[in-house]
């Protein structure tokens, strides 16, 4: 049971990481062409891959192997750019409230790419799930339910696409240890993100302007590291959950289902001690329907666990 343990850790290491990338996004980039960050995660992810060749023993493994696990990390580049995106345009509570529909995605490409059962009471779980975004889009005032639905449509993006390429490592992944998984998808993330920046001259631009804005080159640099570092821990704790756990789906259900409820507490203390760092909104109705929302979203992903 020690995958459950390593969801656990994933689940706090990304809300922070979701902060910093709230923080990175909104006091540095002003939500405008945030996907720019990609110049510094591309050469980053390739650099690490650098170091995990000198540091861990790559297992020699078939190119058909190697080929689906770059395609992973490839895809998941791919779906950033939605992430991005979502997070210019909304706040961290409400960005991982909709990611509650991971999940669902996770069981129709486990279906379908491994094999897995998808029962019916899983799907009426996820039935369950799916109210918490629901709620958010409702409960929103008439000029920002648009901006709400597009925020849901841009996460569902992000996380149809990430599933994919997650099940696709789980695929590619079996009887590899963990080291040799990441070093292959970090290649695959590294390749695609400067692909992606080599391409749009525009993200380019933003990213160097920003430096060039930044007074303080530290306050642009180890927000950047920090996070860079935070994902790297969480991709080996996911991955690793994802080798031992039994069945895909239920290692993004655990640390989605726990992610609703660490954001509202590390936003609402943000928001208050650090506000360019947390931007929740904590006033009484929306505290109300952020707990609503979450309470479904987490009591949907429990019976989900629970029937698989």
């Amino acid at each position: 049971m020690i995958w459950i343990v390593f969801c656990a850790i994933a689940a706090g290491i990304s809300v922070i990481a979701m902060f910093c990338d709230n923080f990175i996004t909104d006091t540095l980039f002003k939500g405008r062409h945030a996907q720019g960050q990609k110049v510094f995660y591309g050469p980053a992810y390739l650099v690490t891959c650098l170091a995990m060749f000198f540091i861990f023993p790559i297992q020699n493994v078939p190119l058909e192997t190697i080929g689906l696990l770059v395609l992973s990390g490839l895809i998941n580049t791919i779906g950033s750019i939605f992430y991005y995106t979502a997070m210019s345009k909304d706040d961290t509570n409400n960005v991982t409230l909709f990611e509650q529909l991971a999940p669902l995605f996770y069981l129709v490409f486990g279906r379908f790419i491994l094999g897995e059962h998808i029962s019916i009471g899983q799907l009426i779980a996820f039935l369950i799930v799916l109210a918490a975004p629901i709620i958010i889009v409702l409960t929103s005032r008439k000029r920002s339910k648009k901006a709400k639905l597009c925020t849901a449509g841009f996460v569902a993006l992000e996380v149809s696409i990430a599933a994919l390429g997650h099940t696709l490592a789980a695929k590619g992944g079996v009887g590899l240890d963990p080291a040799t998984l990441l070093f292959y998808v970090m290649l695959g993330k590294g390749i695609g993100d400067t692909a992606e920046i080599l391409i749009m001259k525009s993200w380019r631009h933003r990213f160097f302007n920003v430096l060039k804005a930044t007074k303080k080159k530290r306050h642009f640099w180890i927000p950047f590291t920090a996070d860079h570092f935070l994902y790297l821990a969480y991709d080996a704790l996911y991955y690793s959950a994802m080798l031992m756990a039994p069945t895909i789906a239920i290692v993004p259900a655990v640390v989605k289902s726990a992610k609703p409820l660490l954001v509202f507490l590390f936003g609402v203390v943000f928001s208050i001690l650090w506000p360019s760092f947390g931007r929740e909104k904590i006033n009484k109705k929306s505290i109300s329907i952020r707990l609503v929302a979450t309470g479904l979203a987490v009591a949907g992903v429990t019976l989900m666990q629970v029937l698989s």
